[in-house]
Formats: C-alpha cells, structure tokens, sequence
C-alpha cells in the first residue's frame, strides 16, 4: 500500500478533531447515543457522531442517534455498516429510509473488510471509513455504485455485490480518495477544482487537476489492491480481479500526456504526496 503524504499522521489529527466537535455537540444537546463508542475505531464514532447529529437535525428530535444506533451492525474491525435506501449521493443517512441488516449483508462487508485486510489493506479502510452505508443491490450486469463525499465525515456508500473482490476494492476505492483529501488538507494544498485541463478516460472529458489526480491515484490504488488479491481469493474471484487490473491499467495508459502535463504544472507540495504514486503509475503504463 503506497501512502499518501503524512496520511497516518493526518488522519488522526483530523479524525480526533472531528470526534470532539461532534460529542461535544451532542452532549450539550442532552442526546442519548445508545451505542458505547468506546467498541468503536475512531474513524467510526466520527461517523456514528456525524450521522446521529444530522439525523437530529433533520427529525428534530434528540432520541434520533438511539434510533440509528438500534439499526447499525458493528465489524469485527470495529466499524459500522448500515442498509439504507432511497438515498441519494452525498446525502445522510436521515435522508433515506434505514432498514433493518440481513446477516448476509453484514458478512457481505466482513467478507469485503476481511479481504482487504488479509491482503495488507485494512490501515486504509479502517483508518479513512469508519461507517458503510449499503444503499443498493446490484444484479449481474447492473452499473455499480459507491461514492464518499467530504461533507459526510467518514462514511461510504455502496451498493452490495456478490463479488467480495468487487466489494473490497470499492471500499479501498473510496477510502484513498478520503485519505488523499485528508493529505491535501493537512498539507495546505489547494489544486484547482474547476479549470478542465487535464483527459480522463473513466469519465471521457477533461477535468481540473483536483478532480484528475484522484482518478489516477485512486486507480493506480485499485490496481496494486487487485493484484495483491491474487493467491489469496479463489481461482474464480482471481480472475476476475485480474481482468478489472487490466481494464484499469488499459486506462491509465490512456493518461500518459495528461499526467505528465500534471506533473509539470502541480504545485511541489501535491506532488510530493502523490510521489510515491506516480512512481508507480509510471511501472503500470510501461510498455
């Protein structure tokens, strides 16, 4: 796992922050959690505090957190997962109906958690996601859905997959682009958000160098992780990973000009988080 920056370093400190400002809050509104926090990573009490202090919000009514923390299911790595639906992107869970977990749903996400963290992943997960929000079952041939957003503190969307290489590796996905958020921020660095300068074959337009980059580390992220799977899954789920390295690594090498653009353009400071990245972006796309 190639990190990203001070990512340890800036993940605690923002994750320690987000906890006392959020406990603080919901201490001071006399509301009921229902949970021990103290069985919980740090990444997941922010989430748990988070979405308890919107779905307060939104209900008006300070019993909300007790009412989520009846519906969540807690990992064995300490995180929480919750079934959700009718919400839509970068919204909180207050937003959507919470339903009541299956077990197969929850071993969905053990099986997902405990697969990333055989094959060296879990810093990444545990670290950056502390709360999975299952919000779709996708069929075979179905589009797949995961998202993270800065404005929901440590929780991921994700549709449920009959694939655990699938599922682990949306949830490594998502969680490098939380974790390069956190080191951007930590560092300072403020790329441009809306200059589209820079080609992306995932979304076929060009895009602002914020945007671009977390394609490319997030993607170069996702092949290492696919092929760290490889004699640790089955025959089957190995070839599978296998074939979605590929496809990724046949799309990074559509970058090569833009990326070496970024490279020229991007301030020091960016460059110097995603160092070890590019690096490795350069081995993929070699001929």
């Amino acid at each position: 796992m190639i990190l990203l920056g001070a990512e340890a370093e800036a993940s605690a400190e923002l994750v320690e922050n987000r906890r006392s400002e959020l406990g603080k809050l919901l201490a001071d509104l006399g509301a009921p959690l229902g949970l021990d926090l103290e069985v919980l990573s740090p990444a997941a009490q922010v989430a748990f505090l988070f979405q308890s202090a919107q779905a307060i919000r939104w209900s008006r009514n300070v019993t909300a957190a007790e009412q989520l923390a009846a519906k969540v299911g807690l990992l064995p790595n300490r995180t929480l997962v919750l079934r959700v639906s009718g919400l839509g992107p970068g919204l909180p869970v207050a937003c959507g109906v919470v339903g009541d977990l299956a077990p197969g749903q929850v071993k969905a996400i053990e099986d997902a958690t405990a697969l990333a963290a055989a094959c060296g992943w879990a810093p990444r997960i545990t670290d950056h996601l502390g709360l999975t929000v299952l919000t779709g079952d996708v069929q075979f041939g179905d589009p797949i859905h995961s998202s993270t957003n800065p404005n929901l503190w440590q929780t991921v969307h994700l549709d449920l997959v009959n694939s655990t290489v699938v599922m682990a590796r949306d949830l490594v996905h998502e969680a490098t682009h939380t974790a390069l958020n956190t080191a951007l921020d930590f560092a300072g660095v403020d790329l441009d958000k809306i200059d589209p300068r820079y080609y992306s074959p995932w979304k076929q337009e060009r895009r602002p160098a914020f945007g671009f980059i977390h394609s490319i580390v997030s993607f170069v992220t996702v092949v290492d992780f696919l092929l760290s799977t490889r004699g640790v899954v089955s025959r089957l789920e190995g070839g599978l990973a296998t074939r979605l390295a590929d496809d990724e690594v046949t799309r990074l090498k559509k970058t090569r000009d833009p990326v070496s653009q970024f490279t020229d353009e991007a301030p020091a400071e960016a460059l110097s988080i995603v160092e070890g990245i590019l690096r490795r972006y350069w081995e993929l796309v070699a001929d």
